[in-house]
């Protein structure tokens, strides 16, 4: 069965519809559906269907507006992104690009020299989109079947070896519908997304907005004033944050003593923990509503409602329309409520498989099921809470710690900016350490220490505390823990 309501249709339609709107803005182009999709044409006929002979086209661009024209240009070709993370270091990118096995790749000239040198390597930049505005190209092209790889989307890496995760047509699109019924997107919504469109947030919420018609703004630098201009110029329905950039924009406001801001209707955010005293700020300095949304690449996902800030500030919501998610056991069997377990669930817009990972395709997807990596627990009323990464989990010889929730009673105190807690082996156990980028240069970190214990239950104790300036993150904010790991064991 052919799709004809996919992203690269939407796009054609508006281009003949209402083609003189802008879809598309960053710091370089506004551009309307007919630019966009004369663009579109251009990636299509003129790069990939005439000089890529795979099926697969990577793509390693980290210019927001050139990735999404180069990714829907792929599909309407008839072939399929494979959407690289080029946050990711040198050995993980050719790690991928060996998964792929590819002999080509699009991608920017700073990244050129991270590329092997037996792959064929073809740049872009904003020259592709001033010279091809108006480009023309008398030709129909022929709508994918639903079931067909749509792309290859690559995960972080914070686990290890970076994950190549395969999504249909059918599933991107009941993705995208799904953000649409929730954020009741239409032809008039404008989103601001911050987060890299490499990611699967910042990809799909782009997407949505520009399925419907609507407008999306994608640049790529973030600053706390240029954010507050952009707002002020442009009535903007949503606003898509990490929790580490909402943080700079509340210190600013807090900074500036500045009362009341252009404001976003809605701040969504998603990706990285969200503590629940920032979430709570954030509303207060932004005058935004606050969303919280969790999901994963495969598929799965959750999004709180504006009201959940009050009523359960540390929930990450409940599942998108008709997703049917719970918690399961190391038997993959549905646990009883307020139990701790992975996150599973079944929904259409289930990834196919991992590329070249049968052995997590064995132990992630089991029929229509899927595992996730992560833990969390499902209270009485069916919203769900997050307890971090199984990889994360710390167990002591007195029995199992979930950082992410000793993580934020530690941000609570007042010297600390950022904080992390890592387990160290130690014999056949690990112990727990913290780590913190502090406020100030002068702190007494043993007191700290004691403080933090106080608060903390007997088997959660910090053994150690130690400072760090900056802490190693992927683009979306999360801390690479193994990172972190290794740099404690240096020290």
């Amino acid at each position: 069965m052919n799709i004809r309501l996919g992203i690269s249709e939407a796009i054609s339609h508006w281009a003949k519809y209402n083609s003189s709107k802008i879809c598309i803005a960053n710091e370089s182009f506004s551009l309307s559906y007919h630019e966009f999709n004369s663009v579109v044409n251009y990636f299509s006929e003129e790069e990939f269907s005439s000089k890529i002979s795979d099926r697969c086209v990577p793509l390693m661009i980290e210019n927001k507006l050139l990735l999404l024209t180069a990714i829907i240009g792929t599909i309407r070709c008839g072939k399929y992104p494979a959407i690289l993370n080029s946050n990711l270091k040198i050995e993980e990118i050719q790690l991928a690009l060996n998964d792929l096995n590819s002999k080509t790749i699009y991608t920017e000239h700073k990244f050129l020299k991270e590329i092997p040198d037996r792959i064929t390597t073809f740049q872009v930049d904003n020259s592709v989109i001033e010279n091809n505005r108006n480009f023309f190209i008398e030709k129909i092209w022929t709508s994918p079947q639903i079931e067909n790889t749509w792309g290859i989307l690559y995960s972080s890496g914070t686990t290890g070896k970076p994950k190549g995760i395969v999504r249909s047509h059918f599933s991107i699109l009941s993705e995208l519908l799904g953000w649409c019924f929730e954020l009741e997107t239409r032809i008039n919504s404008h989103y601001y997304i911050s987060r890299p469109v490499y990611y699967t947030g910042g990809l799909v919420l782009s997407l949505t907005a520009l399925l419907v018609g609507g407008k999306v703004s994608v640049y790529d630098t973030f600053l706390p004033q240029l954010y507050f201009e952009h707002i002020k110029q442009e009535e903007t329905e949503l606003s898509f944050l990490v929790p580490s950039q909402i943080k700079i924009l509340v210190e600013y406001l807090e900074s500036n003593r500045i009362d009341n801001p252009p404001f976003s209707k809605i701040i969504l955010s998603m990706g990285a923990a969200f503590p629940e005293q920032l979430k709570v700020n954030a509303k207060r300095y932004l005058k935004s509503d606050i969303i919280e949304s969790w999901g994963n690449t495969e598929g799965l996902g959750t999004i709180t409602k504006q009201t959940d800030i009050v009523q359960r500030p540390s929930s990450i919501g409940k599942p998108f329309l008709t997703d049917e998610l719970f918690i399961v056991d190391n038997n993959f069997e549905r646990v009883k409520p307020n139990t701790i377990g992975r996150l599973a669930g079944r929904v259409d817009s289930k990834f196919s498989e991992y590329n070249n990972r049968e052995e997590l395709n064995m132990k992630l997807i089991k029929g229509d099921l899927i595992i996730s990596e992560d833990l969390g627990m499902e209270d009485e009323n069916g919203y769900f809470f997050l307890y971090g990464r199984v990889s994360d989990v710390i167990n002591t010889v007195d029995g199992k710690i979930y950082p992410i929730l000793t993580e934020k009673i530690i941000s609570s105190f007042d010297e600390v900016e950022e904080v992390a807690v890592i387990g160290i082996s130690e014999n056949s156990f690990e112990i727990p350490v913290c780590i913190i980028k502090s406020k100030s240069l002068a702190i007494d970190l043993e007191n700290l220490r004691y403080r933090i214990n106080i608060k903390l239950n007997e088997t959660e104790k910090i053994k150690q505390l130690i400072t760090i300036s900056q802490f190693p993150k992927t683009a979306s904010g999360k801390i690479k823990k193994d990172e972190l790991k290794y740099l404690f064991k240096e020290k």
